[in-house]
């Protein structure tokens, strides 16, 4: 990802990436390959949980320093990202269970969630931040391309 120039290229980038390991997901599940399923969807949380990480630690405390935190953009995208993560949870255990039905009625919340989501940042939050942060744009990509960011276990607290 080091080709890419601003906070909206290099997220909007990790957006595609992430997308790409949900649809592997679901597409194990629908082909009732469970164990795939699981180990598939388990890797997305992954990947999104580092990516939600590098938003709510890195980002969204710089932009709120120039739009204040209360009700603000960020605050709606911290609930929408609490809301995603409780959703992948109950999907994950779904696959535990074998219910492959309630799998996809909350993939299917779950997706138009993000679609949304995924349009609001990239359409207003992201270029925002690269008018916002202008010269300091470039130390935020490079804080937000370290692999070794802290992220906890999304999988935590799944019970089938």
């Amino acid at each position: 990802m080091s080709n890419l120039s601003s906070i909206s290229q290099y997220l909007e980038h990790d957006h595609q990436y992430c997308d790409d390991l949900y649809m592997q997901a679901e597409e194990h599940v629908a082909e009732t390959r469970l164990a795939e399923g699981a180990a598939a969807l388990q890797r997305f949380m992954l990947a999104f949980e580092l990516h939600l990480t590098r938003e709510e630690h890195l980002l969204f405390p710089e932009l709120e320093k120039h739009l204040g935190s209360q009700g603000g953009p960020t605050a709606v995208m911290r609930m929408e990202h609490e809301q995603m993560r409780a959703i992948l949870r109950q999907m994950l255990g779904a696959i535990e269970r074998a219910d492959i039905d309630s799998f996809f009625d909350y993939a299917d919340h779950l997706r138009m969630l993000m679609r949304q989501h995924n349009l609001k940042e990239e359409n207003v939050l992201y270029p925002m931040a690269d008018r916002i942060l202008g010269a300091s744009s470039t130390a935020m990509l490079e804080q937000l391309s370290d692999t070794s960011l802290p992220v906890q276990n999304p999988a935590q607290g799944v019970a089938a």
